[in-house]
């Protein structure tokens, strides 16, 4: 690969860098891929159409073709399984397909309105994973304290029209009904930010080599701290996938990736497996929780539909009579087999609810859709995006993710920067494994 003689031509990559500007536009849609705060101040549907039009402006003002041919495959897939259903179903809900879009839409045009994606969506979510410290550490203190700050908060959300029966939105930070010690950030529940957190670990692995190693630790210490707060139980296991990520496989030589093996096998995996379960027996938030959840499902009490678990035994119902096309969006087809689940807000397993909504088509569009997007990204890594998918769908495991613009966009994330030539203009493609740093060159044989 690399060139033994003169003839041979330097290339080294160059990164789009990342503005506040594309940092806000992340943070405008993460505010709708999550806080739950403006749809109880205002429709959330009219505001998402608003900001489709918005981003739609953007997108046409920046480019001739808005539409890339992914989109549109991606697109035309969805809009066939929808098809499919209303004339199965003898029912056309517009209204809720056109939401799907909408959301579609959204994730596909943040993508490719903001440069460099993964290095500004990081950066959104440390700023998120700050906020949420400045809301979430003094609650704690004065917990510790014995002063009680519940009624106040109770109070500022009632006044700002955002209060519900379980939760607490402010709209920078959201606060639940029990007020446990558990930090939410300004989304529904602390799961779902710890499945923003982990994304963000995610791509942040991707740019490590074209961010200053002060920047890139200081972002790694945050957002994990960030998981950490969350207590959740999905987070913690991501979590603890992520260093097979961010750790440089290409940098080490034979004998050193032997020793690591070695170390990793006979003292690392053993002190894994022994805080694991130390962590499973110790800690309320999984041991307790797994065990309940376990226990009130093979019992079938209360709403053992509504668990992680639960909703997975749930859904499997509804994917084993209509496994390829699913059972539509609408809440009067989605539940048909159950009707008194109609009114529900949405189910606890994000994988098998998407794919007892869209059948394993839809889910498998999404997928591989994922998959092929973070080989673009990795320059052809395949075990890189084989296991981002892996952690993607531990991910959706604890939250319904795929209903919001973010996660359902990662479809479209786009590839890696080019390579310049400095004798030319042409560019080629990276096939290095990892991004290669833009401050050391590699060198190609002519």
């Amino acid at each position: 690969m690399y060139a033994k003689h003169d003839n041979r031509i330097q290339f080294e990559v160059t990164t789009p860098q990342s503005s506040w500007k594309d940092t806000a536009l992340v943070l405008l849609a993460l505010v709708y891929s999550g806080n739950p705060a403006p749809g109880r101040v205002i429709p959330e549907e009219p505001q998402l159409a608003l900001l489709a039009l918005f981003f739609f402006l953007l997108l046409i003002q920046r480019s001739r073709r808005p539409f890339s041919l992914v989109f549109v495959v991606v697109g035309t897939i969805f809009a066939g399984i929808l098809l499919a259903q209303c004339i199965d179903f003898s029912f056309y809900p517009f209204v809720t397909m056109a939401g799907f879009f909408v959301r579609l839409f959204i994730g596909y045009a943040l993508i490719r309105l903001v440069n460099n994606f993964p290095l500004t969506f990081v950066r959104a979510m440390v700023v998120l994973a700050l906020l949420s410290f400045a809301f979430y550490i003094p609650y704690i203190l004065l917990s510790m304290v014995g002063i009680s700050v519940e009624g106040i908060i109770w109070r500022v959300a009632e006044l700002l029209g955002t209060a519900s029966i379980s939760r607490r939105p402010l709209f920078l930070h959201t606060f639940l009904r029990d007020f446990t010690p558990r930090n939410s950030g300004m989304f529904w529940e602390p799961g779902a930010f710890q499945g923003y957190l982990i994304l963000a670990l995610i791509f942040l692995a991707f740019v490590k080599h074209d961010t200053p190693r002060k920047q890139y630790v200081r972002s790694l210490q945050i957002l994990c701290a960030g998981v950490l707060t969350t207590l959740s139980t999905t987070g913690y296991i991501a979590l603890a996938l992520i260093p097979l990520l961010h750790y440089d496989w290409r940098t080490q030589n034979r004998n050193q990736t032997l020793f690591r093996i070695l170390v990793g096998v006979y003292l690392v995996l053993p002190l894994l497996i022994g805080s694991t379960f130390y962590a499973y027996k110790t800690l309320p938030f999984l041991g307790e929780k797994i065990d309940s959840q376990l226990e009130t499902l093979d019992r079938r009490e209360g709403r053992w539909y509504r668990g992680r678990m639960g909703s997975l035994v749930f859904d499997w119902e509804y994917i084993q009579q209509r496994p390829l096309t699913g059972w539509g969006l609408h809440s009067s087809t989605r539940y048909a087999l159950h009707p008194f689940m109609e009114s529900s807000e949405g189910m606890g397993n994000g994988m098998s609810d998407f794919t007892a909504k869209l059948g394993v088509l839809g889910f498998l569009t999404w997928i591989v859709a994922v998959y092929q997007a973070f080989r673009r990204l990795s320059g052809g890594n395949r075990r890189a995006s084989a296991l981002v998918c892996g952690i993607l769908l531990l991910v959706l495991q604890g939250e319904c993710f795929l209903g919001y613009p973010i996660f359902i966009g990662l479809a479209f994330v786009g590839p890696v920067p080019a390579l310049r030539s400095r004798r030319g203009t042409s560019i080629i493609r990276s096939r290095s494994k990892l991004i290669p740093s833009a401050a050391k060159p590699h060198v190609y044989e002519s």
